[in-house]
């Protein structure tokens, strides 16, 4: 069982007036961020899956060093386990699910007995507050659904605390924010309780190509002074992702890139994990006026802040974060596309493969179900 953690360096930035450069076309991955050139075509070879019978199309899961659920080994699986202990009956459970359960435990988080407040900005926040909710057991917190897409009608289960739901205006485009919105539940956090801990998924802001700016500037205005922000993001080539993860460096004490080892090896997602807010209101205050200018650009934002520079050292810890996790899915999507080229599904290799997945389940059992 194998969990990537990349330690980001905490610096000290900067920031001098916000200016967004737009392009009409999207944001590139930047090579000097970590080998990256070949990686869409490499990522079209799993199109193969779709050619099988739909009979067929998951047995390429077995080539995943981890998987939280296993078909033919129910009873082993994860999510069994995992689901027994702490449900009421064994239901397969999603993988994001796992991935929030191993980041609190690996960095001890949320071990205080007090209230807390806990904040999922998502198209879909519902599983997130529902883990969070399971982890802490504790009936005094509150759960604040920020939710993208208001015509997700996705009940919270949770084992312990309230819900509440704040949704965005009229659907998931970000381009629709309110400043008013956005301003009111700003202040209806830092009203009643800021956030101890704020979650984001990445999912709501088109508009910079991929980046996840609303998602950022939001989180960062409700949480509370030594909270912990989790951010859900797919790549870390581009420019505006980087200077992001640079800006947050600044913020916290620690950051690291954190993919857990339930995340599929083929798939590129990786979690930025900030602990310890810094709390520093004219940097928030200049993040939150780049985010009024961005959302009045019809392209898409190629670059923020164009004055600031990347430190050495935090190019270095993005990069070798960058080359472990393309390393592995390149490596994974080859042995799915010849796995699958030799059309012998249950033989040998198989068996192999699945062997190291129930060993790994193992392992993840021992670890993180108490």
């Amino acid at each position: 069982m194998v969990k990537r953690i990349f330690l980001i360096p905490s610096i000290q930035v900067k920031l001098e007036k916000p200016k967004v450069i737009t392009s009409i076309y999207p944001a590139e991955p930047q090579i000097m961020y970590g080998y990256n050139i070949f990686i869409g075509k490499n990522r079209e070879k799993m199109e193969i899956i779709n050619k099988l019978p739909e009979s067929q199309q998951k047995v390429h899961l077995v080539v995943n060093s981890l998987e939280t659920y296993i078909p033919s080994n129910v009873a082993d699986s994860v999510s069994t386990h995992f689901s027994k202990k702490y449900m009421k009956s064994a239901i397969e459970l999603d993988n994001s699910y796992f991935h929030v359960w191993e980041i609190l435990s690996d960095n001890d988080l949320l071990k205080e007995s007090k209230k807390i407040c806990v904040a999922a900005i998502s198209s879909n926040p519902t599983k997130v507050l529902s883990c969070v909710s399971l982890y802490r057991n504790n009936t005094k917190d509150v759960y604040c659904a920020i939710d993208f897409d208001p015509k997700v009608k996705e009940e919270v289960e949770c084992t312990s605390g309230k819900i509440e739901k704040v949704n965005f205006e009229k659907g998931k485009d970000v381009k629709n924010i309110k400043k008013e919105f956005f301003e009111k539940t700003k202040e209806n956090f830092t009203k009643k309780q800021s956030a101890t801990l704020v979650i984001a998924d990445g999912q709501g802001d088109i508009i910079t190509g991929g980046v996840y700016l609303t998602e950022v500037v939001l989180g960062l205005n409700i949480l509370e002074k030594n909270g912990t922000f989790i951010l859900y993001l797919n790549e870390a080539f581009k420019v505006v992702t980087v200077k992001l993860i640079t800006i947050l460096s600044s913020l916290f004490e620690k950051v690291t890139l954190h993919k857990p080892a339930t995340s599929k090896d083929y798939i590129s997602e990786f979690y930025v994990v900030c602990i310890k807010y810094k709390e520093n209101k004219d940097l928030i205050k200049t993040l939150t006026t780049l985010l009024e200018k961005a959302v009045k650009e019809s392209d898409y934002i190629v670059d923020i802040f164009p004055e600031l520079e990347i430190p050495t050292s935090v190019k270095d810890a993005i990069v070798e974060a960058n080359n472990n996790f393309v390393e592995i899915e390149y490596q994974c999507i080859n042995k799915i596309y010849e796995f699958i080229l030799e059309k012998n599904f249950y033989g040998v290799k198989y068996h192999n493969y699945l062997e190291t997945q129930l060993g790994n389940s193992r392992e993840w059992i021992k670890s993180y179900i108490k």
